[in-house]
């Protein structure tokens, strides 16, 4: 920080309150600019241990995604990525570190997490069973994304499904003739797509694989249907007619499917609502989020 404070042309003291972002300071915002600039340039990195030591919170947030491993195919790795690099941005303007790492559903291993001292964790996709495994250990705000709980302590976003469908069926003009969509880890969400199909009385398949997506689109070359997430309607349109079927875009990336399809684009990013939530729960703003449900249309 001397070096720092020394190019700056400020005190030691006040680069140490614009790097660890101390409020109640009197500082322009001038100077605030050039520090981080300057700080920048000369490859500052923050001492997360010797902040954690002094009693303040450790500045990183952990990002946990459930993955089942014994499924292989092309979409389970891209579900979450821009989600991911999306968020660590915004939480890294905030002065936040992310640490992400995968947990495997049937033999969940939480040793490399619980090394760390977190301000806070957000689960993706996360099954009822771990999801109470994993905040009985942590004694932090816990975020779940695209996860149905009824548990009125944890803040969950998940895509507003029944309103995803009835826009759906408003552009197909017709009542969809099957489902298509990614095997979730969460049951909750599960039920509500299940639910919706047998309620229309209709095809649905959780796509496992590449394999599975073929065979079950043998014959429907001219049904109309809809199929959820951005990565499992690319290889979708490689067996069903691309124009008779509804994408929904739940993992915010529509730009990968071209102009031409039907789609359903939310209207607000998951990683923007999820970072002011995990913020607020971290500032210890319980109030402002009593509704611990946020739904994305």
């Amino acid at each position: 920080m001397k070096d720092i404070a020394e190019k700056s042309n400020v005190s030691i003291a006040t680069v140490s309150y614009i790097l660890n972002h101390v409020k109640g300071q009197k500082i322009s915002d001038e100077t605030k600019k050039r520090v981080l600039t300057i700080s920048k340039e000369m490859g500052y990195i923050p001492n997360l241990t010797a902040r954690t030591l002094a009693g303040k919170k450790s500045g990183l947030i952990g990002i946990l995604r459930v993955c089942d491993l014994t499924i292989e195919n092309p979409w389970q790795d891209f579900i979450y990525c821009k989600f991911i690099n999306q968020i660590e941005r915004i939480l890294n303007r905030f002065g936040y570190h992310v640490l992400f790492t995968k947990v495997d559903v049937s033999c969940p291993e939480l040793n490399v997490v619980l090394q760390r001292k977190l301000d806070g964790v957000i689960l993706l996709d996360v099954s009822e069973d771990i999801f109470y495994k994993i905040s009985n250990i942590f004694h932090v705000p816990v975020l779940i994304i695209d996860g149905y709980l009824e548990d009125c302590l944890f803040h969950k976003i998940i895509l507003d499904y029944n309103v995803a469908f009835e826009k759906s069926e408003q552009l197909l003009n017709s009542n969809p003739e099957f489902i298509i969509s990614y095997k979730s880890n969460n049951k909750g969400i599960l039920n509500i797509i299940d639910s919706y199909a047998n309620k229309k009385g209709i095809e649905l398949l959780f796509a496992k694989s590449v394999k599975e997506l073929a065979e079950f689109s043998r014959g429907k070359s001219k049904a109309k249907g809809i199929v959820i997430n951005e990565f499992v309607s690319l290889f979708a349109a490689r067996y069903l007619n691309p124009n008779n079927f509804v994408t929904v875009c739940s993992c915010g990336s529509p730009e990968i499917l071209p102009e031409s399809r039907k789609k359903i684009v939310l209207q607000e990013e998951k990683s923007e609502v999820a970072a002011d939530l995990i913020l607020s729960y971290i500032k210890g703003d319980y109030q402002k989020n009593r509704c611990k449900y946020t739904f994305l249309k």
